[in-house]
Parts: structure tokens; C-alpha cells; sequence
């Protein structure tokens, strides 16, 4: 999903950057970016303002809440 002029550590460092709420850009952020590298990277933003734990946390609960429902289904 990275623009053929940024390397891969431009792309972690755009990663970890919107992750951390640093507001430090390579220049991979832009209005061309594709739309799912534009999801990805509101995710990241995220779950780095709201932490990265308690956004585990919020997604796993429902599933594993749902595959004990179904174990005592069967």
C-alpha cells in the first residue's frame, strides 16, 4: 500500500508516528493516499488516543464473549 518512493521504514515511522499522536510526517500522508491506507491510518490514530490496550481489549471481549456463547450452544 506504500507510495514507490517511500521505503518501507518511511511507512513504520508514518505508522508509528499516527500511532504515537506525534504529528511527525515523512510525507506519506496526502490527499492521494488510497483510501484504505487513509483507513489504516485513522485507526492508528485511534487507538493511540484512546491507548492501545483498552482498544484490545474493547475488540477481543465481544469475540471471545461470542465463541463462549456458541461452546454452550454445543
Amino acid at each position: 500500500m506504500q507510495p514507490y518512493q517511500y521505503t518501507l521504514a518511511d511507512t513504520f515511522f508514518e505508522a508509528a508516528s499516527a500511532l504515537g499522536s506525534a504529528d511527525l510526517l515523512v510525507g506519506i500522508t496526502n490527499p492521494e493516499l488510497p483510501q484504505l491506507g487513509k483507513i489504516v491510518l485513522m485507526v492508528l490514530i485511534w487507538m493511540g488516543r484512546l491507548e492501545i490496550i483498552p482498544v484490545l481489549a474493547l475488540l477481543v471481549w465481544p469475540l471471545l464473549s461470542f465463541k463462549r456463547t456458541i461452546h454452550r450452544l454445543w
